[in-house]
């Protein structure tokens, strides 16, 4: 956009004309933690939901749109132009170049150690400016050096990119839900655990047969004695039903916590890297070069390992370079901090400008990305939020989150991929091997649990049952569930179905998704790929996602928990017809496409053989062949 780069040995991934790894991410994050909120309004459970639906509705919407005012007071931000006017109309520029629909307000931060940041809500966008680095980047946009301008460009091109990206909303909504899920669920714990001693106070403290008026206790002892007698001496809450009590509030409530608090403390992170790394591309394609950006992320790791540490005494320059670039050695090795850390380090994002596809992580981080996902959505799904989720295994979350995820991500590396089929068959291999043994660690685990459980103590069976409804009383009736019931259905038949089944279902859809989106790769002429590639690849996605769901898993399902699920339900066959039908239909649609489109040239028509390669031309007219699938650095 500013300066074309030299044409590349190697062409690059253009990773926006493909779903993005933030929106992902993000939807990861609202996933676990709404749903199970969510489905309880549908469902029976013997919580209070609409109460905590609302609250956890409104509370994070409430702090997302608070925080960019807390921002400004807290940083003590001021507008820009007043201060540096030169800046700010180099900034109107970039911003009117880059195509933004919106410009942000520029304003100059007066807190110390601080770096360029960009934060909003939905309709507010907020570029701040540290004080002490705006003199510089005036002086180098105004300079006649054409490297320290084009870094100064890079700079400020690197936080206007978010903008652009869309990517203000989605880490700023998802630090506010995860903070809003753990602390209000935390408290609704807390207070939820007093009930039974608060109430067993106030029936020992009052007098109930002073309060109630004399006429209205005869008429109720003439209509209803047993009434009667318990509002003259409410019943305290004895040990066994308080013990189900104590049992039911915590599973109700531990899950949602324990999920909030992992995603923050990881995915989270995960958002904020990786929309530094979608940063870094859209400053190379605007540009056209890469090496701008990369010498700015060179200088600014530097930078930030040998300025003084606020709130800390200064101390001589010996030391702290000799400090910073022992920590700059350190933060190389992405195995400690990569986890942790809310920006990806120099050799990553180096990394991810020359190989753009390493963005959306490699096979294992994919792997285990798609995995950790479905053990967290299981287990806020099992709180009692969702009662009725408790129903055998139910294959359904983690098949389709197996299915999906990895499937949205390995797109861009199908994208670049010069491999053959058996690599590709071993990729796709590896990565449910991973998936299925990441799922398997909290079912043997839970299945043991359980095992051991209800061997030891058949009582267990009960006091479990019991508890997830919410039943009251200290004698209740034998529920006569036997011990062998309950470990074939809960333990035996889930490891059998996740050992064996699991691995080899996601590894053939997986294996026809890679070899469908191949095959739509040479499909050149194509209008909807080449103006809506994004919309096509989600839908063919979705498309075998709502096979798997509806036609796949409900065989699954009854074959494994046949006393909770049946194919003759009328609305699992009604999915199951309206899913083959529209199978047919796509099927159909896509043979036709392959028949005209495949292998030829959309300028001259000639057939071009073999796979589509990235950056490919025709052989016959020159072509450059899915120009909206290269970068342009």
């Amino acid at each position: 956009m500013w300066r074309s780069g030299e044409h590349p040995k190697r062409p690059k991934l253009n990773i926006f004309a493909l779903p993005s790894r933030t929106t992902i991410l993000f939807a990861l994050i609202v996933l676990v933690i709404l749903l199970p909120i969510l489905v309880s309004l549908a469902e029976d459970t013997p919580l209070c939901e609409p109460f905590i639906v609302f609250w956890m509705l409104l509370l994070p919407l409430r702090s997302f749109l608070r925080r960019p005012d807390q921002e400004i007071r807290r940083g003590r931000m001021t507008d820009l132009a007043p201060q540096f006017p030169a800046l700010a109309r180099h900034i109107d520029r970039l911003a009117a170049q880059a195509g933004l629909c919106r410009e942000p307000r520029v304003l100059v931060s007066n807190e110390q150690g601080t770096g360029l940041r960009t934060f909003g809500s939905f309709t507010r966008h907020y570029l701040t400016i540290p004080v002490d680095r705006a003199p510089r980047l005036q002086t180098d946009l105004e300079s006649h050096d054409r490297d320290r301008r084009e870094g100064a460009e890079a700079i400020l091109l690197h936080e206007l990119s978010h903008f652009a990206n869309r990517d203000i909303v989605p880490p700023f909504f998802a630090h506010s839900l995860l903070w809003v899920a753990a602390i209000f669920l935390g408290l609704s714990l807390f207070t939820t655990l007093l009930n039974p001693f608060l109430y067993n106070t106030l029936v020992t403290f009052f007098d109930f047969s002073a309060l109630w008026p004399s006429e209205v206790l005869r008429l109720i002892q003439a209509t209803d004695p047993e009434i009667a007698q318990a509002l003259i001496n409410p019943p305290q809450v004895g040990p066994a039903t308080w013990q189900r009590y104590v049992l039911f509030v915590f599973t109700a409530h531990w899950p949602l916590i324990l999920g909030s608090l992992f995603l923050l403390v990881f995915f989270w992170r995960a958002l904020l890297r990786t929309r530094e790394l979608y940063a870094d591309a859209r400053v190379a394609q605007w540009q056209g070069t890469a090496n701008i950006i990369r010498q700015e992320i060179l200088r600014e790791a530097v930078r930030k390992m040998i300025q003084p540490v606020p709130g800390f005494p200064p101390l001589p320059a010996r030391i702290r370079q000799g400090v910073g670039f022992f920590f700059l050695g350190l933060t190389s090795n992405r195995w400690l901090f990569s986890l942790l850390a809310t920006h990806p380090d120099r050799r990553t994002r180096e990394e991810c400008l020359e190989y753009p596809d390493r963005v959306y992580g490699s096979d294992l981080a994919i792997a285990v990305t798609a995995g950790v996902t479905v053990v967290l959505l299981n287990l806020t799904l099992g709180s009692l939020f969702l009662s009725r989720y408790l129903r055998g295994p139910n294959a359904t979350i983690p098949f389709i989150l197996g299915f999906t995820i990895p499937s949205l991500s390995m797109l861009p590396s199908l994208c670049a991929f010069t491999g053959s089929s058996t690599e590709l068959r071993r990729r796709i291999i590896w990565l449910a091997l991973i998936f299925t043994g990441i799922k398997l660690i909290p079912q043997y685990a839970l299945g043991l649990v359980v095992a051991v459980a209800v061997i030891a103590d058949p009582r267990a069976i009960e006091l479990a049952a019991y508890t997830l409804v919410g039943v009251g009383g200290e004698t209740l009736p034998p529920l006569g569930v036997p011990v062998s019931f309950v470990i074939e259905v809960f333990v035996l038949r889930p490891a059998i179905l996740f050992t064996f089944v699991m691995p080899l279902t996601l590894f053939l859809f997986l294996l026809l998704d890679a070899r469908l989106r191949r095959a739509a790769l040479t499909w050149y002429g194509v209008p909807v790929i080449q103006k809506h590639p994004v919309a096509f690849f989600w839908g063919l996605t979705g498309w075998l996602a709502l096979v798997l769901w509806f036609v796949v898993l409900p065989f699954y399902n009854a074959a494994t928990v046949p006393t909770a699920h049946t194919l003759l339900d009328p609305m699992i066959l009604i999915r199951m017809v309206l899913t083959l039908v529209i199978s047919v239909i796509v099927v159909a649609l896509l043979a036709t496409i392959h028949r005209r489109y495949a292998g030829h040239c959309p300028k001259c028509g000639g057939q071009i053989p073999g796979p589509y390669r990235l950056g490919m031309t025709c052989p016959h007219c020159g072509e450059l062949i899915h120009p909206w699938l290269v970068a342009n650095y």
